[in-house]
């Protein structure tokens, strides 16, 4: 995951997906790494990270993961409730 994020401040897109496509191997569950991943790809192929991850979100009542993921998925596209939708 670490070195996931420095290889995206050396603006290494590839090695940076490569670094969080092991860290998600390892730990799928983890929010973090599930918006990281999805920020190395394009809207198509990060659209289940984002889905998943805003779910671990919205599971660990994360505000501030949880906004970020809303974020993403509008930016490609989907329509995402907030929880005080009633979703």
């Amino acid at each position: 995951y670490l070195l996931g994020r420095t290889k995206i401040r050396q603006e290494d897109v590839i090695g940076a997906q490569a670094a969080f496509e092991v860290a998600y191997s390892l730990d799928p569950d983890d929010g973090y790494i599930n918006y990281w991943i999805a920020q190395t790809l394009s809207c198509q192929q990060a659209k289940p990270y984002l889905q998943n991850g805003y779910t671990i979100a919205l599971n660990n009542q994360d505000t501030d993961l949880m906004d970020a993921f809303q974020f993403e998925l509008q930016n490609c596209g989907e329509v995402v409730s907030s929880p005080s939708d009633g979703q």
